[in-house]
């Protein structure tokens, strides 16, 4: 595994707007709160199983647990700080104009 790039490709923000219009569409049935969870559970999940295609073997994976876990728990620290801080500077288009 890689650390994240700093210039996304050029289909990331496509790929990313796709997965959150399909969250958004489950909010339908259910509670964001539960849609957030599982979306979370799912992209966890995910993260694993790439860990585990990229591992040489059940030992080589057990091995980088730690670093697998300080680059997801990274990559969503830096994510959650820059999605909030930009929800806060734009808090009145974001929010309020949807209400």
């Amino acid at each position: 595994m890689s650390d994240t790039p700093n210039v996304p490709d050029p289909s990331f923000f496509e790929r990313t707007n796709a997965l959150i219009n399909v969250a958004n569409n489950q909010c339908s049935g259910v509670s964001a709160d539960q849609v957030s969870h599982s979306f979370t559970n799912a992209s966890t999940r995910f993260n694993v199983w790439l860990w585990s295609i990229t591992s040489k073997d059940v030992e080589d994976l057990k091995a980088r647990r730690e670093q697998a876990l300080d680059l997801l728990l990274q990559e969503t620290h830096d994510a959650f700080a820059r999605h909030f801080d930009e929800y806060v500077a734009n808090y009145d288009a974001y929010v309020n104009a949807n209400r």
